[in-house]
C-alpha cells in the first residue's frame, strides 16, 4: 500500500512542529498545537473534576488528548484495516487524539485531516490538545517545559548535547540555555545549580530532577512537567521521552529537585 499521508507527531523536531503547555481548569495540562482543528471536533471525554479556584476560565476548546504508540502502528483513513493506509508509525510516537469510536482512534493528520489507528496499539496520556494561540504567554517554568516538549523523540547519545542525540544532562543543559539559563555540563554539577525543593509534593514545572543510581550520587536529570510526568533523554528507551515520576525505579532513586 502507498502511504500517502504523515500523521501530525506531537512536539517531533522531525515535523519542525512548536507546542505549548498551558495551564488547564481541571487535572489535565494542555499541549497547542499551530494546526487548524478537524471539523467537526469530536474531543475524546476527559474525567470529570473540580476546577481549581486559583485556575483562570479555559478560553480554548480542546481538540482532544495526547497519545503515544506503545507499538508499531497503521494509520488508516477509514475505521478499517483493509482500507487506505495512511502512515506507519514508530513505537513511542505522540499523536494527538481527537475521535474515538469503538476500537479505534482518531488521530491528527499533518494537513489537519483525521487518520485512523487500532486503539489497541496507543495509550492515552495527561493531556489535552488545543489550538495554538499566537499570543500564548507563560511563566518561566511552563517555557521550560514549552522548550522540552520540542525535543521528544529526539535521539539519545551518550555525551551528545545537538539534535543528532543528546543524553540526559546535555538535553537539560540545552533546554535551559534556550531560556537563557547556563547551567553545568555534567548532572552531578547542575544539581548543585538553583534553589533546593525540599519535597516532591511542592515540585512545579519546569523543576530540574536528578536521580542516583548504586555507582554515581547523581546519575540521572530530567525536567518536570507537570501531573506527575516528567520528561527525559532516557538511555534506556533510546530517545527523549515522557515518563512518571511515580515508577518506582524513578521515584526510589530520586535524591534532588532543583528550580
Amino acid at each position: 500500500m502507498e502511504i500517502v499521508k504523515s500523521p501530525l507527531r506531537v512536539a517531533t523536531v522531525a515535523c519542525l512542529c512548536l507546542f505549548t503547555m498551558v495551564a488547564g481548569a481541571d487535572t489535565y495540562l494542555s499541549i497547542e498545537l499551530p494546526v487548524p482543528p478537524p471539523e467537526p471536533p469530536r474531543p475524546v471525554p476527559t474525567p470529570t473534576g473540580t476546577p481549581s479556584r486559583s485556575s483562570p476560565p479555559r478560553t480554548t476548546q480542546a481538540i482532544g488528548r495526547l497519545g503515544v504508540t506503545t507499538s508499531p502502528a497503521p494509520i488508516y483513513a477509514s475505521r478499517n484495516v483493509h482500507g487506505r493506509l495512511y502512515a506507519r508509525c514508530e513505537a513511542m510516537t505522540y499523536l494527538a487524539v481527537t475521535h474515538q469510536a469503538g476500537a479505534w482512534y482518531g488521530v491528527l493528520m499533518a494537513d489537519g485531516s483525521v487518520g485512523w489507528v487500532p486503539r489497541q496499539h496507543v495509550r492515552l496520556l495527561d493531556y489535552e490538545v488545543v489550538p495554538a494561540s499566537p499570543t500564548s504567554t507563560g511563566a518561566l517554568g511552563e517555557r521550560i517545559v514549552q522548550t522540552a516538549l520540542r525535543f521528544l523523540g529526539i535521539p539519545y547519545r551518550w555525551g551528545g548535547t545537538s539534535l543528532n542525540g543528546l543524553d540526559c544532562s546535555g538535553f537539560v543543559q540545552k533546554v535551559f540555555a534556550l531560556n537563557g539559563i547556563r547551567l553545568p555540563r555534567l548532572g552531578r554539577h547542575q544539581a548543585q545549580v538553583g534553589t533546593p525543593v525540599p519535597d516532591l509534593s511542592l515540585v512545579q514545572p519546569g523543576d530540574r530532577l536528578y536521580f542516583r543510581s548504586s555507582k554515581q550520587p547523581i546519575s540521572h536529570t530530567g525536567i518536570y512537567i507537570g501531573n506527575g510526568y516528567f520528561i527525559h533523554a532516557a538511555r534506556g528507551r533510546g530517545r527523549v521521552a515522557i515518563d512518571r515520576i511515580t515508577d518506582p525505579k524513578y521515584l526510589k532513586t530520586l535524591v534532588g529537585i532543583r528550580r
